[in-house]
């Protein structure tokens, strides 16, 4: 993941995310803001034919020291948005 952005309350922030598996060659765009907290809240979305685009948002939480944790949802259009991925980051 490529970040660009502030560390102040709500500064815009920009990312794109690639993996083999739901993105393949395709770079996957992000926006979002890093708030007071330090949190960078990221969200994007994605073709999912013949319905509406679905999302993700992505959420990386820095830690007290070395570490942190990310965590990541899938948005589906019309249901409650799901965590899929939650990895915590220890040095």
């Amino acid at each position: 993941m490529l970040l660009a952005g502030g560390a102040s309350d709500a500064d815009p922030a920009t990312a794109v995310w690639a993996d083999s598996w739901h993105t393949g060659k395709a770079l996957m765009q992000f926006s979002g803001t890093v708030g007071a907290d330090g949190v960078l809240r990221l969200n994007g979305s994605y073709p999912a034919p013949p319905g509406p685009d679905w999302g993700w948002q992505i959420h990386l939480h820095p830690a007290d020291g070395p570490g942190g944790r990310i965590t990541m949802h899938n948005l589906v259009p019309g249901e409650d948005s799901y965590q899929v991925v939650e990895l915590e980051l220890h040095r």
